[in-house]
């Protein structure tokens, strides 16, 4: 509901002096949830981070079991006659099986580091509207 102009000097400044108050009351609103955001994706970037160092252990154990899965499956290759058709299969398969799971987690590793960035920048984004609010 609009209301009516002001009639004299003593009211138009008590209508800017109103007006003040409910914008300071906004900013602050605006830097109290952009603080609870950062805090929020700060959160978010230590889960990230953990995510990506567990991936990065697993990552480094299976590599190693992949190593030595190939150098296995070379030796009964090479030892056709004396090792069995079994013997020969489940050295391939440990070795395949290894192999897709690292390239499963490296591209889960990738999308965790994209997704790091990507919070990093909301942070960054964030940290200068809280600094404009208070500044205001």
């Amino acid at each position: 509901m609009k209301q009516p102009p002001p009639k004299n000097i003593h009211e138009i400044l008590e209508n800017t002096v109103n007006v003040l108050e409910e914008s300071k009351k906004d900013i602050f609103d605006i830097a109290e949830s952009s603080r609870q955001e950062v805090a929020t994706v700060k959160e978010e970037l230590v889960t990230v981070n953990r995510e990506i160092n567990e991936i990065i252990d697993k990552l480094t154990r299976l590599e190693k079991v992949n190593k030595k899965a190939r150098i296995k499956l070379m030796e009964v290759s090479r030892d056709f006659k004396h090792c069995t058709e079994a013997d020969i299969k489940k050295a391939y398969e440990k070795a395949e099986k290894t192999s897709v799971e690292i390239a499963v987690l490296n591209e889960k590793e990738k999308q965790l580091k994209s997704r790091r960035r990507g919070l990093e920048k909301r942070i960054i984004n964030m940290d200068k509207i809280v600094e404009r609010a208070e500044n205001l």
